[in-house]
């Protein structure tokens, strides 16, 4: 049914049978519920609807792990609490049917059908589902009747997209404002002289000590126990967690499932590096209706917001990040080689507990492994690649092979305030090579949003495949619908807490969004036009260029529904408010105009930005404005930036590592020199920017590519030197990848 349309007539051809009847069903769910209980109403439009939001702040309750594991953890635990909620609203009580989920919760349209009674016991029903560290608000929005969303489409918005805005506005409810929940776990069932858990800095070290909450304790599997708990400062619960993860690590290679990985020490490429990939689709005007006034189906009349399209919208855009995460990533990250699986004599492995993470002291450099209890093996959970290359040179031949029949120091890894200490010594009596793996981390893709953790140098071909994959299927909307990508690059052992704060800061690259005032919209100036084959190609003032489909899927029939922008001088003034128009009905600028005349296309433009985090300091460093720009001058770049410094450093390249250092230091020098404080004066100064052209061309470029040669093209070497992009992708390519 997914694949099925549910109006055979362009443009409202986008709605699927599944969409389209799983709207259906869930209203006839809830109205039917509701006449259970109070009988046939007199007039059918007067059947009441009202939303229960189930609200919690996902990505922030991510930021408080310190630990890769604990992370996907607390996911697991978050995603079967939805489940259990799902399952008791759909099924059990059969009130309604769940009708959008992302980073904010979830959101169930239900009969308006309880009283505050009722409102108060399903909200503890549906909390008591949840830890209490992890408890979500509960909240009925207010009731519609079916007669007033007939009457007015826009009234479809209150079904989610208001719900939405209100959890956003909303603080989070932090579980430490909270103590009253917790009584328990600090009088009964606190272990003697326990401090806090360092992970979800609630429960006592070692909760619940062992025998005294059987309630408690009999979801927990037999290793969680109070002595290991205790061993790595934590409670038995984030340790359940925590294992649980590593538990089915190990169970997925034992059964030879499909890879992934959940160590960030394999996620690392051979530098030692990582990134966290941000990607953010800007869905507001979307998930509200507002936006679909731009997509035309005749005349004057333009697509309505019904509840079958919002959720059309929603369902999209999780099957882009959906497709991102399952096919566009594992293309760009490829497959590690091998693990090693280390066998080693029987002796001294009594203290080792069942699927913990170890060091392994191997000639001063440290391997991470998992031991495998049941199977009686170590599991690597580290680049091997990268190990290597710690490895003095003597060592590095052929080190795999030299393993078997050594001894070898295991250790418990460092912690915080807690340096590594000796656990016990293996002698190995067997090392072997197993199966590759893909090392990356998917954390989390909803419809707005998509994060995972990936090798910092596969990193830009991702967000290059993320961005064709972009302009692929959202290509016609592109104007309206921004692509922000974000990469936070950082070494394998920084804290996850840190490098996730840093990628929730950057949801702000796009600034505010406001639809009258004219926020998060950008006039640009069109100068030529192309409309002459399937595409029709824009290039603009900015030197951005737009090549948007003009034609149908099936290139039968010209597209006259969804290429419509905005085109006019001002969006501030009400008299002179942009006009919508078709992409072939666009003005490019009379060439003979002043450089600041002339109208304006408006667009909601792609940004890309990127961090290194050498210390987790520099995290406080990102920060936008409410136009989204940052102190530092250069940054946040377009999207379509991402192709332009493509080609920028294949020039650079051709300069040798010390030649490229001198000529980016040099300008940056003489920026700071001669302007100090007053640097945006270099952009327009025709002294500096001569400076910076000498400077290239007094290069040592080889006789092969020598400066004279250079096309005009290869000249926009200048102009990137002159805005300092220049020093940006040095820092990018040279510092953070390491390329030479």
């Amino acid at each position: 049914m997914s694949q099925g349309i549910a109006d055979t007539c362009r443009p409202t051809n986008e709605v699927s049978l599944w969409d389209w009847g799983y709207t259906v069903a869930t209203l006839t769910k809830a109205a039917t519920a509701y006449i259970f209980k109070n009988g046939w109403p007199s007039d059918i439009k007067s059947l009441p609807f009202c939303t229960l939001r189930i609200n919690l702040d996902i990505l922030d309750r991510y930021t408080h792990s310190d630990k890769i594991s604990d992370l996907l953890g607390i996911q697991q635990v978050l995603n079967d609490a939805f489940k259990g909620v799902q399952t008791l609203l759909e099924e059990t009580y059969a009130f309604g049917n769940q009708i959008h989920r992302d980073e904010t919760g979830a959101y169930y349209l239900l009969p308006n059908i309880f009283d505050d009674t009722g409102k108060t016991a399903l909200r503890e029903e549906i909390q008591a589902l949840f830890s209490p560290d992890l408890r979500p608000q509960v909240h009925f929005i207010n009731p519609i009747t079916a007669g007033q969303l007939d009457a007015d489409k826009l009234r479809s918005r209150e079904l989610v997209a208001e719900p939405r805005k209100k959890a956003l506005e909303q603080k989070p409810v932090n579980a430490d404002n909270n103590f009253y929940l917790f009584e328990t776990e600090w009088k009964d069932g606190r272990p003697k002289n326990s401090e806090i858990c360092t992970v979800c800095g609630m429960r006592p070290v070692g909760y619940p000590r062992q025998g005294s909450q059987p309630e408690i304790e009999k979801p927990l599997f037999r290793w969680a126990t109070e002595r290991k708990a205790k061993d790595r400062k934590i409670c038995r619960i984030c340790l359940n967690r925590r294992d649980r993860r590593s538990e089915q690590w190990v169970k997925d290679i034992a059964q030879q499932s499909p890879q992934n990985t959940i160590w960030t020490d394999e996620v690392a490429d051979d530098n030692g590096r990582l990134a966290l990939f941000v990607g953010k689709l800007g869905l507001e005007g979307w998930l509200d209706g507002t936006l679909l006034s731009t997509i035309q189906v005749a005349g004057n009349i333009t697509k309505n917001p019904s509840p079958a399209r919002l959720y059309r919208i929603a369902e999209t855009a999780r099957a882009f990040w959906e497709k991102v995460t399952n096919e566009v990533m594992p293309n760009a990250v490829g497959l590690s080689p091998f693990r090693l699986e280390l066998h080693p004599e029987t002796n001294n492995l009594d203290e080792l507990g069942d699927y913990h993470a170890y060091d392994l002291d191997i000639d001063g450099i440290v391997l991470s492994v998992v031991w495998d209890k049941p199977r009686q093996r170590f599991l690597t959970t580290d680049n091997l690649s990268y190990f290597a290359t710690q490895l003095s040179p003597n060592a590095r031949d052929n080190w795999i092979s030299k393993l078997a029949g050594r001894t070898f120091q295991i250790l418990e890894p460092s912690f915080f305030l807690q340096s590594s200490r000796k656990k016990t010594e293996v002698t190995f009596k067997e090392v072997k090579e197993i199966g590759s793996y893909q090392p990356a981390i998917p954390l989390l893709a909803e419809p707005t949003l998509c994060l995972m953790l990936v090798p910092a140098n596969k990193a830009l071909e991702l967000a290059h495949q993320v961005k064709k994959e972009y302009e692929q299927h959202m290509g016609r909307v592109r104007d309206r619908l921004p692509l922000d990508i974000g990469l936070i690059f950082c070494n394998r052992r920084t804290p996850i807490r840190s490098v996730l704060e840093a990628g929730q800061a950057m949801l702000n690259i796009s600034g505010q969004f406001d639809m009258d005032s004219g926020k998060g919209w950008e006039g640009w100036r069109l100068m030529k036009k192309d409309n002459s084959g399937d595409f029709c190609k824009l290039e603009f003032d900015n030197g951005i260029t737009w090549e948007m489909p003009v034609v149908t899927g099936d290139s039968s029939k010209k597209d006259e529904w969804y290429p419509r922008l905005y085109q006019g001088n001002s969006w501030e003034k009400k008299s002179s408010k942009p006009e919508l128009r078709h992409i072939c009905d666009l003005k490019p600028r009379n060439l003979n105009m002043p450089k600041d005349k002339g109208q304006k296309v408006w667009v909601r433009p792609s940004h890309f930005d990127f961090e290194y985090l050498d210390s987790t300091a520099r995290r406080f460093e990102i920060y936008y404005d409410e136009n989204g720009r940052r102190p530092r001058r250069t940054r946040p770049f377009y999207l379509e930036d991402l192709d332009r410094f493509d080609k920028l450093w294949k020039i650079m390249k051709n300069l040798k590592t010390s030649q490229r250092h001198q000529v980016i230091y040099t300008i940056e020098a003489t920026r700071e020199l001669w302007y100090g404080q007053n640097q945006p004066e270099s952009l327009t100064d025709p002294v500096f920017r001569q400076f910076v052209e000498d400077t290239l061309a007094n290069a040592a470029w080889p006789k092969a590519k020598p400066w004279h040669g250079f096309s005009e093209e290869e000249r926009q070497l200048i102009p990137a030197g002159v805005r300092g992009e220049l020093a940006d992708l040095a820092e990018l390519h040279m510092e953070i990848l390491k390329e030479r």
